[in-house]
């Protein structure tokens, strides 16, 4: 093997291994977004949930203004939505916790 085939080798090596390397860094690239765009979607759920708290506090304070007591089934749908919320924000948590393994 000559001289100028050594570097032919070494030349496609190097160039392989520079594929490699920029295939790692899309990827962790690609990961960041993603997470980032599912950090949002938290941001965004708790947003709606911390929302949705002075919503269910207004009502209480409505109704005990109003009647002097509180009936839970007033705020029920607002509770549900709560819970739903709650459980997205854990799903969303999980696949970030995916995406970083």
């Amino acid at each position: 093997m000559g001289f100028l085939d050594k570097v032919g080798e070494g030349m496609k090596e190097a160039g392989n291994k520079f594929k490699e390397g920029v295939s790692d860094l899309d990827d962790k690239l690609g990961d960041k977004v993603d997470i980032a765009k599912l950090e949002s979607q938290i941001r965004d759920q708790e947003r709606d949930l911390k929302n949705l708290k002075s919503e269910i506090g207004e009502k209480v304070i409505e109704s005990m203004d109003k009647d002097g007591s509180f009936d839970v089934s007033n705020i029920k749908c607002l509770l549900d939505k709560a819970k739903d919320i709650k459980s997205k924000i854990a799903e969303l948590n999980a696949e970030i916790e995916k995406i970083k393994k």
